[in-house]
């Protein structure tokens, strides 16, 4: 009799701890991290072949009284390539690049499911090539921002633990 209340309980407290309403918050974060490749990108008689790109963005956001958020974030993206003509310009390259992230969300809570659209603003600051040949670096220092739009859902696993999904999209070309 005693295991069966024991395990009630705790059934009862996780639910609760689960299910229950969200409440208000102020304050959160979020870790983005993201992992792509493109292949063959090519340009007139140059092949540039992207290794990899990895992101690891850190954000923080601040909760108002109506469900808004106002996001304030910053990010390193990490891209490998490798540049090539066949002929003799081959090399492979490293570039950082560092990201800061302004944005607003408005937030939708259902149960214990959270859901926000939003948009933001990326400004970068281009990092400088490394090339892994006898070649020198190249200097960059430009700066591009651009707009996009975020859209998420976030579950609520206990009472300050939420894991979700977050999908964005972005235009950054438009200032350099």
């Amino acid at each position: 009799m005693k295991f069966l209340f024991k395990t009630l309980v705790a059934c009862v407290s996780v639910f609760l701890l689960t299910f229950s309403p969200i409440q208000a918050q102020r304050f959160s974060a979020v870790v983005n991290i993201s992992d792509f490749n493109i292949d063959n990108t090519s340009s007139g008689n140059t092949n540039i072949d992207y290794a990899g790109s990895t992101s690891l963005l850190l954000n923080a956001r601040y909760f108002t009284k109506k469900n808004w958020a106002f996001r304030a974030g910053v990010g390193l993206d990490n891209i490998n390539y490798t540049v090539g003509d066949g002929i003799t310009t081959d090399y492979d390259a490293r570039r950082r690049d560092l990201t800061g992230v302004f944005g607003i969300e408005k937030h939708f809570k259902v149960a214990f499911l959270d859901f926000y659209p939003g948009v933001f603003i990326p400004i970068t600051v281009v990092g400088e090539d490394v090339i892994q040949h006898n070649f020198d670096n190249i200097q960059n220092g430009n700066t591009r921002a651009g707009l996009g739009v975020v859209g998420g859902v976030n579950a609520r696993l206990f009472k300050i633990l939420l894991v979700g999904v977050e999908f964005d999209a972005t235009f950054d070309d438009f200032i350099t």
